[in-house]
């Protein structure tokens, strides 16, 4: 049974370590807007869950002292010691916490801990420059003072001069997925941080954005405006601004009583488009798995599941594309709909588009706009529908043999010439354009409707 739960890539806890150097801001006399907000959010979150029946998802948080109801009268900017972190999470007993079971060793943790403490040090000259101005000409201090990035140089004092072994410590020893953290210093080693020593570093709105995607992974939504938790179908339905506006341009052309216009709309909002954004939920939580995980038997099983919905995401985004093909071609009787030529009925098609230019010249012009960003489509889905399925691969220099990426998908167009793409970010990117057009769209529609 553990070896089962060890390969099982679903995450069910969430920790995160609050950095008491940098939530405190000095010159508000008090926590930053952002900081309070997010406790807010996780506070209402914590509680929502736990009203959740037979629940084992958590979203844990370590704070320091100074942040306990009971001691808001501590200095905060001394940095607390391990001991003086305190859990404020309910623990779940019954809780599967993956991490747990593929639990480093305490001499690992150490090992890991002490590579980003010296590594930290050898940047302390680079962050950490105390200006002598005994040796500098009076005309040249207020030059160099203006120059200075003064909020740099404080947090650099708080990571060289303060104890920060506590806070790298702290993210090992109990297995934290991410630091909250605004230091300018952390901030600045970030990326370096992140893919050496698997050390992830956000600020609280970036840390929100995770929070998002691991509960979504869990199947669960929440939107402050809605005040529960709901499942994809009613909080894309309530939540979705695009969305909303196919909905407004389904109810302006539903007054053409076609009944065919009226299940093309159906089947693009309520299945296609939510079907779309639930495969893009779950591919997120995947990868954000995949960038943390060490473990290759983990990793692979990750990269497995993201590549099936990276798949699914490009079925289903080209085929909400022939529906708005369809809507077109339905409303302005361009012919194409139930006929031989029933194929061409499609944004990208040549005689699709000279028949759509003689009927709505804007829209027309619209998707001629989008010709490249088609092709590219084309290119992502067309291999797995009809060659090999969208993977993430491996390269390896030829040289020596170090692996380069595990990022890239790579493909084979209908030549047979390979091609590759970021699997990655390609998602946000395709659904930012798909957007934009579906926008664009809408607005067009609505303005040529009498």
């Amino acid at each position: 049974m553990n070896n089962l739960l060890y390969l099982y890539p679903n995450k069910k806890m969430l920790t995160i370590l609050i950095d008491p150097l940098t939530i405190w801001k000095e010159k508000s006399n008090g926590l930053g807007e952002d900081f309070i907000n997010l406790k807010t959010y996780i506070s209402i979150l914590q509680y929502l869950l736990e009203e959740i029946p037979n629940n084992n998802i958590i979203i844990k948080v370590i704070y320091p002292q100074y942040l306990w109801p009971t001691q808001s009268n501590l200095n905060p900017e001394s940095f607390i010691p391990i001991h003086k972190f305190r859990d404020l999470s309910v623990v779940n007993e019954n809780c599967i916490n993956v991490n747990k079971i593929n639990k480093f060793s305490d001499l690992i943790k150490e090992q890991k801990s002490k590579a980003v403490r010296t590594y930290l040090l050898k940047k302390k000259k680079k962050y950490l420059k105390e200006l002598d101005l005994s040796k500098i000409q009076k005309d040249q201090v207020l030059e160099i003072l203006k120059n200075t990035d003064r909020n740099l140089y404080e947090d650099a004092k708080g990571i060289y001069e303060r104890n920060v072994q506590d806070l790298i410590d702290l993210y090992f020893e109990y297995e934290v997925d991410v630091i909250l953290t605004t230091n300018a210093v952390l901030i600045g080693e970030k990326k370096k941080l992140e893919k050496e020593f698997k050390m992830f570093l956000q600020n609280p709105l970036q840390l929100r954005e995770t929070i998002d995607i691991f509960l979504k992974g869990n199947d669960i939504y929440y939107k402050e405006t809605l005040g529960h938790l709901s499942f994809p179908l009613s909080y894309y339905t309530l939540t979705d601004p695009h969305l909303h506006k196919l909905v407004k341009l389904w109810n302006k052309l539903e007054e053409e009583k076609k009944s065919n216009l009226n299940n093309q709309f159906r089947s693009m909002i309520f299945n296609r488009y939510i079907f779309l954004m639930y495969a893009k939920d779950k591919f997120n939580y995947y990868i954000m798995q995949k960038v943390r995980l060490d473990d290759s038997d983990i990793k692979n099983n990750v990269t497995f599941i993201a590549s099936y919905h990276l798949n699914n995401f490009y079925y289903l985004l080209t085929g909400l594309l022939d529906n708005i093909a369809t809507i077109i071609d339905l409303y302005y009787n361009l012919g194409f709909y139930d006929s031989k030529n029933h194929l061409k009925c499609s944004l990208g098609h040549s005689e699709f588009k000279k028949k759509l230019k003689i009927k709505n010249l804007k829209l027309y012009k619209l998707i001629v706009q989008q010709s490249s960003w088609l092709k590219d489509l084309r290119l992502k889905r067309h291999p797995g529908a009809h060659r090999e399925v969208l993977f993430f691969a491996e390269l390896y220099d030829k040289e020596n043999k170090n692996l380069l990426s595990d990022d890239m998908i790579m493909c084979r167009d209908i030549k047979g010439n390979f091609y590759t793409f970021n699997g990655i970010n390609t998602i946000e990117a395709d659904l930012k354009n798909l957007n934009n057009f579906l926008d664009n769209f809408c607005e067009v529609m609505l303005n040529n409707v009498d």
